[in-house]
């Protein structure tokens, strides 16, 4: 625990440092958030609905999108090569690189419930808070995995960025992350079915948890653990 917490804490620091990075992962959500609930705010329902798929989408891209590139810079940098050397797992690196962002987009997620609050007059209570702690960590977890793993399969033909941004586009306009678009097309619910996110914002809104959650988190991490093995570190 303690290499994975210092790892968390190093990954932390750099993230902090990255000025732009850090600006754009702060703008992006909260821009998204004003422009939505703008237009469609006067339903105070929908405002909770947005903030929380918002939330959703922030552990998607945090996840999906940048964990595999992060792989692929530390493969192209020779970083791997030198963490397969070390006396630990380098799973434990990548825990850490998951659970720096998961702190990242809590700050997030806080900011905002603090704009909801004082603008809409939308309260987040304990439990809400709980739910929502507990999608962002499932979450992260899943996507990240998913995103390492697609890139270690195709990080000899660097077509994993293409796959990624694919995947992404069809869970972001197949789940509920804006409206419940799952309730207004069948075709829309089974693509989303082949999904975790719904399952993950049923988490983060209502508390409710899904058995198959457990697949999505137990067989991505299996599957890194057995592709990292078989990785060729010449690089």
């Amino acid at each position: 625990m303690k290499i994975v917490f210092f790892c968390t804490f190093c990954h932390f620091k750099m993230f902090l440092r990255n000025k732009n990075e850090l600006f754009y992962l702060w703008l992006f959500p909260l821009m998204l958030f004003l422009l939505f609930s703008s237009l469609w705010g006067y339903n105070g329902g929908y405002v909770r609905f947005l903030l929380f798929g918002i939330v959703g989408m922030s552990v998607m891209n945090n996840g999906l999108v940048s964990t595999g590139p992060f792989l692929n810079e530390q493969y192209k940098s020779g970083m791997l090569k030198l963490l397969n050397k070390q006396d630990f797992k380098i799973i434990y690196y990548f825990i850490g690189y998951i659970l720096s962002k998961a702190i990242i987009i809590i700050l997030i997620s806080s900011s905002l419930a603090i704009i909801g609050n004082v603008v809409y007059n939308c309260q987040i209570d304990i439990k809400s808070t709980g739910n929502c702690l507990m999608g962002i960590i499932a979450g992260m977890l899943i996507f990240s995995f998913i995103s390492l793993d697609i890139t270690l399969i195709c990080i000899k033909t660097n077509t994993f960025s293409t796959i990624i941004n694919l995947i992404n586009y069809i869970i972001l306009f197949s789940s509920d992350v804006f409206y419940p678009a799952s309730q207004t097309n069948s075709t829309i619910a089974i693509i989303a079915t082949c999904f975790p996110m719904n399952a993950i914002l049923n988490i983060i809104r209502n508390g409710d948890y899904n058995q198959w959650l457990l697949l999505w988190v137990s067989v991505p991490v299996l599957l890194f653990v057995k592709l990292i093995k078989v990785i060729d570190f010449s690089r």
